[in-house]
């Protein structure tokens, strides 16, 4: 079961309670066709978690573990190229957008949350979204959250992950692109569900504050200027170097935690 999900989704958690709210897991497979985060796409590497399409059963898993171990979130990673067919600043292909959207469907049905998550570490090819000297643009990326959010503007329980990881790039014209896919979201009709604001350095727990992201993601709000459920998108890993790479766990993380706790409880936000 564990090879067809990654686990590790971090948690939301109600800072205010020290509650753990939603726990999940990922349902991995759209996203393998990002082969690398540099934003690059293989269709032939794109394995759909479906049995209907002849690969694992992803719906089957999630069922299992809502019921079976009382989690109610799962994040559904996607390549932004799949679902345009590779098209910059396309439509969503409706072939493609409809075998995902039966993970999300089969998401939904479980009585549980679903992120859907576009996963291509803020890039299209190699070129960072609104940093490429006009390749590849804010509004490329806006286009693709509207409509989107158009399909799901009705679920309550789809939460909007902006993007996965982004790295290596400017912070402050990073959270400029994250305004333009957050009033994207919100004008197709999405007006309260949940959005995932994600930072620079891979989203990591320990550069939020020191990398800037904490700062920059902070001014990004809604069309009326509020920020509710705007919420940031942090991720800790439990090996050395808090990197993911290494395959046997050997630090809890707990100092860059309790650090970003503090500053959630003292900003009244968040992760």
């Amino acid at each position: 079961m564990v090879s067809m999900t990654r686990l590790a989704f971090a948690a939301l958690v109600q800072v205010a309670s020290a509650k753990v709210w939603l726990a999940g897991v990922n349902i991995a497979g759209f996203d393998f066709g990002c082969g690398n985060t540099n934003g690059d796409y293989s269709s032939s590497s794109v394995t759909a978690p479906l049995s209907s399409q002849g690969h694992a059963d992803g719906v089957g898993q999630m069922n299992h573990f809502a019921h079976d171990h009382g989690l109610n979130v799962f994040r559904l990673p996607v390549c932004w190229q799949y679902l345009v067919n590779n098209v910059l600043g396309g439509t969503l292909n409706s072939n493609n957008f409809a075998v995902y959207d039966q993970l999300v469907q089969g998401c939904l049905a479980t009585g549980a949350y679903c992120v859907v998550d576009i996963h291509n570490y803020a890039r299209w090819g190699g070129q960072i979204v609104g940093q490429s000297g006009g390749a590849v643009t804010n509004n490329h990326f806006a286009s693709v959250w509207y409509q989107i959010a158009a399909k799901y503007a009705g679920q309550p329980k789809v939460i909007f992950g902006v993007m996965n990881e982004p790295h290596d790039l400017d912070i402050n014209a990073w959270a400029t692109t994250v305004q333009w896919a957050v009033d994207s979201i919100r004008n197709a009709g999405a007006t309260s569900q949940m959005i995932l604001l994600p930072g620079t350095d891979y989203t990591s727990v320990g550069g939020f504050i020191p990398k800037g992201s904490a700062s920059a993601l902070s001014a990004v709000h809604n069309l009326d200027g509020s920020k509710t459920n705007l919420i940031f998108d942090v991720h800790q890993y439990l090996d050395s170097n808090f990197s993911g790479t290494s395959p046997e766990c050997s630090s809890n993380g707990v100092a860059n935690l309790d650090t970003l706790a503090a500053w959630l409880r003292s900003n009244g936000r968040q992760a």
